[in-house]
């Protein structure tokens, strides 16, 4: 039983280091080969502190295999721009001038509704206020909107008090 315990606080503190050395993102902003690596080393890490009978360096050998794998594939996707596009994918214009774009919403497989509601989490409730809407890799949609649309800036209301 203590040597389970033992085992289990071993895995996690290894864990967190691994996942620390991978980079900081929060589990929505996970790139897909990030996000798959972290499911696979969640499923190997339950292998070594289930069955004690497992050498320890044995069951951590593919969890530091893949924590390097990342390691290495992150760094040469900065080299490599091809490479990042085709690990994480590219952002996709959803709407551009207030026209939207159906193909684009069928290519990252999202309804027009759900698109309205991210919309509608953002305060925009009409399709003629937003200048762009992108899916970024991450999953989140960034949303500009048209000029007239914006909020006042600081310097729109000093500009304004000037001219008063």
């Amino acid at each position: 039983m203590v040597i389970n315990a033992l085992r289990t606080v071993i895995i996690y503190v290894l864990l967190i280091i691994g996942l620390r050395i991978m980079g900081k993102r929060q589990l929505g902003e996970l790139h897909p080969a990030e996000l798959v690596v972290t499911l696979l080393i969640a499923d190997l890490a339950a292998v070594p502190m289930q069955e004690s009978g497992m050498p320890l360096l044995l069951g951590l050998m593919p969890i530091f295999l893949l924590v390097a794998l990342e390691v290495l594939l992150s760094g040469l996707a900065i080299k490599i721009p091809g490479l990042s596009r085709a690990l994480s994918g590219s952002p996709v214009v959803l709407i551009q001038n207030g026209i939207l774009s159906t193909a684009a919403l069928r290519k990252i497989r999202m309804t027009a509704e759900d698109l309205f509601e991210v919309l509608r989490k953002q305060n925009i409730f009409d399709l003629n206020d937003v200048h762009y809407a992108v899916a970024e890799v991450g999953g989140t949609v960034s949303v500009f909107l048209k000029k007239e649309k914006q909020p006042a800036q600081k310097e729109d209301v000093e500009k304004m008090r000037n001219e008063q």
